[in-house]
């Protein structure tokens, strides 16, 4: 009963915490489809269509979308349906290990020695640190200190809070009154967690070695 109407919007993410935008929607009559010759006729290859998106609030398309219509009698369905729902959000963890350090410059500059420690903070998460290695000569730290952050990507492995793929390295000279910042440096991982999103199907952890160049305070 009724004109039977498939309304298809296209929208613009905007995470859990904020309503998603709308950026067009297209109207297909599916009465004219069905009950066409010409239609009809194209059986099941049905033409690719160019749909023109559109707002309540302008007449201009706000963009264009590409798909193809098909109603069959179910009967006559032949082909399962696509499941387009995204795939739900995911817990990972992230395993940071700290091994070493150098060329810190010294905290001290007449003994040439730092009790260095190194700090961590992904996102907004809390500041996280190693132990500190005492009486650090040249420059040279070693730890091999382990830290772990909780995250929960979403599908493609996003983090959608801002700023929640920053990772903030700092290296730090513990005195007895007052520590003193060394050098910092700042590592975006978005790139490695849609690495670790991808990985998680094989069963595999994603994993990273390598070097960061901090900048001196």
């Amino acid at each position: 009963p009724g004109e039977a109407r498939l309304e298809v919007q296209i929208l613009d993410d905007d995470g859990m915490l904020e309503k998603d935008d709308l950026i067009g929607t297209t109207s297909i009559a599916l009465d004219d489809r069905v009950f066409s010759r010409e239609w009809a006729g194209y059986g099941t290859r049905k033409p690719i269509e160019r749909r023109r998106m559109l707002l309540p609030t302008s007449h201009h398309s706000q963009a264009g979308l590409y798909m193809w219509v098909d109603a069959v009698p179910k009967s006559q369905v032949r082909f399962p349906v696509w499941d387009i729902t995204k795939p739900p959000a995911e817990d990972f963890e992230v395993r940071i290990v700290v091994w070493k350090v150098e060329g810190i410059p010294p905290g001290d500059v007449l003994t040439d020695q730092s009790d260095l420690f190194v700090k961590l903070k992904l996102g907004n998460d809390a500041w996280s640190s190693t132990d500190t290695h005492l009486l650090a000569k040249k420059g040279k730290g070693s730890f091999n200190y382990r830290i772990k952050y909780p995250v929960t990507l979403e599908d493609g492995g996003i983090l959608r809070e801002e700023g929640a793929t920053s990772l903030k390295i700092q290296v730090w000279d513990a005195d007895l009154f007052v520590n003193d910042i060394l050098c910092q440096q700042q590592i975006d991982l978005a790139g490695a967690f849609r690495n670790a999103w991808t990985c998680r199907e094989s069963g595999a952890p994603y994993h990273h070695t390598g070097n960061v160049e901090a900048q001196v305070s």
